[in-house]
């Protein structure tokens, strides 16, 4: 009879960040001396991890990882609407 519960340890080609998980490469990207690792995305992190390995300067955060100013995602509002004519006394 087979054991069935444990799983097999996933293939990995040595040396391929892509194939190293999200917390993997946030280690080893921290590890290295790279800031901001926990609001990367798994693409950025890849980059700057390539760019320091390269000795390339990587922002910390990169333009897509900024968070949008309060002021550009809220609604625009309308200025006071002059009084209109049915308002008058």
């Amino acid at each position: 009879m087979t054991d069935t519960t444990t799983a097999a340890p996933a293939t990995r080609r040595p040396g391929s960040l892509s194939a190293l998980r999200l917390a993997e490469l946030q280690a080893l990207a921290t590890s290295m001396g790279i800031t901001g690792t926990g609001k990367m995305r798994k693409s950025d992190l890849i980059t700057a991890i390539k760019a320091q390995q390269s000795g390339d300067v990587v922002p910390a955060r990169t333009a897509a990882a900024e968070p949008v100013p309060a002021e550009a995602s809220a609604p625009a509002t309308k200025a006071a609407a002059a009084p209109r004519a049915t308002d008058a006394p």
